[in-house]
């Protein structure tokens, strides 16, 4: 390394607090960059900046040069539309070939090996699918262990023990070649240490399953003009299906209902949610919001019966359009449940604070920010078991 790189690692090295993170989302027209500082020992996490743009819907790399210019120097958790990143959580079973001999390190990193070659094996074509590219042109952006179960037992490190079975909790994340060359010519090296690259959606989905105990659930994502869905389930995390459906939905029925541009419609949406108007205004605006939502419902129970799953007992609802209370209070085929930051706070005991100035920024799609953080902490990279499969991924990484 040359003497000017030294000097500017070094440099860098000076403002990149232990605990200060770079959570960057990608989801439709819309990105957001947020700079959190984190106590894991106290659970508290202070918000220090944070951006909040419009951008065009499809365009990751012009979203990722606008959102970040100017900000490096953190550890950098990127989380992706599902157009652009996709992400699996699910186990892979290994049988040994010699069950009676107690597990070596250099047998370890040999299961480690052909679970992730299988896993890789298993998804790489759904992933391509996905990407819309061809399979050579996927690779895997982020890869790490979660438990691991010796004959159905539950070990920290299988080394020293015997086993006829070893099954292997797995995530790894899928993008596509074009991207990952993007990313480290811009993002990689000394410019950001990433802690995480993952799919938007799954991170919400792989969080939630943490709480998720026996109960069926769900989560979907609500955009202007699109809503995905994904199974969330006794750690569990995957992609279910998307349908059109959003807010511009929304602002039409109104639109037509009243006879009114959709801009003032989209007033009229937000007085009806704040209750600023007459009872009887208010029972037909509910009215119309209702019929439209059930165009949503629809599209829910579709996806479920595509995937050939009963309807989970709880949808988690992101919303990134502002919806009615009724929404949560109405029983509908299954409950609906708001994903707010409280509503992640109060499940995982973290407190939120923030600097007045980055307040109004944040508090759009805080829930998705704070999913994000928190899935990546509690889904670490450290470890022994973690560095062995790192490693071993190397030649899968582009």
């Amino acid at each position: 390394m040359s003497r000017l790189k030294k000097i500017s690692r070094f440099v860098n090295s000076l403002f990149v607090k232990d605990g200060d993170f770079l959570v960057v989302e990608i989801f439709g027209d819309c990105s957001k960059a947020t700079v959190l500082r984190a106590d894991f020992a106290d659970k508290s996490v202070n918000v220090l900046k944070c951006r909040f743009f419009e951008t065009k819907e499809k365009d990751v790399f012009g979203a990722l040069k606008k959102i970040t210019k100017g900000l490096s120097g953190y550890k950098t958790i990127l989380a992706l539309d599902s157009d652009f990143a996709y992400t699996v959580n699910s186990s892979i079973g290994i049988i040994r070939d010699n069950p009676k001999e107690t597990i070596t390190e250099s047998d370890l990193d040999n299961i480690l090996f052909q679970a992730l070659w299988r896993f890789f094996d298993r998804y790489r074509a759904a992933a391509a699918e996905r990407l819309g590219v061809g399979d050579v042109d996927v690779v895997l952006s982020d890869i790490r262990v979660g438990e691991i179960k010796l004959d159905g037992h539950k070990v920290i490190n299988p080394v020293g023990f015997k086993a006829k079975s070893a099954e292997i909790d797995l995530s790894e994340t899928f993008i596509s070649r074009k991207l990952f060359d993007f990313l480290k010519i811009n993002f990689f090296g000394e410019k950001n240490a990433f802690v995480r690259v993952t799919e938007l959606g799954s991170a919400w989905a792989h969080l939630l399953s943490r709480k998720s105990g026996k109960e069926s659930s769900a989560v979907a994502l609500l955009a202007s003009a699109r809503a995905v869905l994904f199974s969330s389930a006794s750690g569990r995390a995957f992609y279910l299906d998307e349908f059109k459906w959003g807010g511009e939905n929304l602002r039409s029925a109104f639109s037509g209902y009243l006879k009114i541009p959709a801009e003032a419609a989209e007033a009229v949406i937000g007085r009806y949610i704040a209750r600023d108007a007459s009872e009887k205004f208010l029972r037909h605006f509910q009215k119309v919001f209702l019929e439209e939502f059930e165009m949503f419902l629809k599209g829910l129970k579709s996806v479920f019966s595509s995937a050939k799953s009963a309807a989970p007992e709880v949808v988690h609802l992101g919303s990134f359009c502002e919806l009615p209370a009724v929404v949560f209070d109405k029983k509908f085929d299954f409950k609906i449940a708001p994903l707010s930051p409280e509503a992640i706070s109060e499940m995982f005991g973290f407190r939120v604070k923030m600097k007045k100035s980055a307040e109004a920024a944040f508090e759009k799609r805080a829930f998705s920010t704070l999913a994000v953080f928190l899935e990546a902490h509690f889904n670490g990279k450290e470890g022994n078991l973690n560095r062995l499969i790192s490693r071993r991924a190397k030649w899968l990484t582009g």
